[in-house]
This record gives structure tokens, C-alpha cells and sequence, in this order.
């Protein structure tokens, strides 16, 4: 399963729990899923970040989907309003750091030095991944 296959799918489950439950309208979502991958391979962010709006309007509440507008955005050079949907995603699942990882490439972005050092400290307290991946860039 590639990487958009699998983000299809955790949106998909996501979609149920939030009560998306007819066929069409699961399909719908994941269409535009798909519309928004496509136009961000194809280098055009702006028109990834439209269709991903359209989402975020009709499903609400999402990790997977915050933290993929967190993405676009930082992508786009949005950085404060990247920072926004990874803090919100990183407040619906709390024990998952990748929103940390987003936020650290911000402050980066802006040249932050102090900010990037501090969530790096959190990450290698809170990801196992982190350490070792912190590690690789050290060495």
C-alpha cells in the first residue's frame, strides 16, 4: 500500500466515526482526497490547498486532515497557519508525533533556532522514532 493509499484509507475510517456513512458521500471525500495529492505531485499547492478546504468544510474534525492542511500550508509558506493545524492535530491525538515534526520544519522555515531546539527535545523524549532519526542527522 503506497503512501496516498494509506492516507486514503485512515481518512475513510475516519469518515465513518465522524458519521460520513453513505457510500457517495465516503467516495465523494476520498475523490478530493485524491484531487488534492494530485495537484501537490504537480507542484500546484494553492490548488491542493483549495480542494483540501473543500474536506476540512464537510468533515469537520480530523487528525489525518489537519494534519495534512498543517502540510500544505507549510508547503505554500504559511508557516503560523501550518503551526495551527498541527497544533490542532496534535490536540486530537496527543500520543502521535508527527504533528511536532511539522512544527518543527516551521520554525525552522523562520528561522527559529531556539523553537526547532526545544521541539526537538520533546521529540526525543516522546518518539522513539525521533531519537534514532534525530541521531542519523547528527552524525
Amino acid at each position: 500500500m503506497n503512501r496516498l493509499q494509506a492516507s486514503q484509507t485512515e481518512c475513510a475510517e475516519e469518515y465513518q466515526l465522524m458519521g460520513v456513512t453513505t457510500a457517495e458521500d465516503v467516495a465523494s471525500l476520498q475523490e478530493l482526497w485524491v484531487e488534492s495529492h494530485q495537484a501537490e505531485l504537480a507542484g500546484r499547492i494553492t490548488r491542493a490547498l483549495e480542494i483540501h478546504e473543500q474536506i476540512l468544510s464537510r468533515i469537520g474534525t480530523s487528525y489525518a486532515a489537519y494534519l495534512r492542511a498543517g502540510w500544505l500550508h507549510y508547503q505554500a509558506g504559511g508557516y503560523r497557519r501550518s503551526m495551527h493545524f498541527y497544533v490542532t492535530a496534535m490536540l486530537l491525538s496527543p500520543e502521535d508525533c508527527s504533528p511536532l515534526y511539522g512544527m518543527r520544519n516551521c520554525y525552522a522555515a523562520m528561522g527559529d533556532a531556539e523553537a526547532v531546539a526545544r521541539i526537538t527535545r520533546v521529540i526525543c523524549t516522546t518518539d522513539e522514532r525521533g531519537v534514532s532519526r534525530d541521531h542519523q542527522f547528527a552524525v
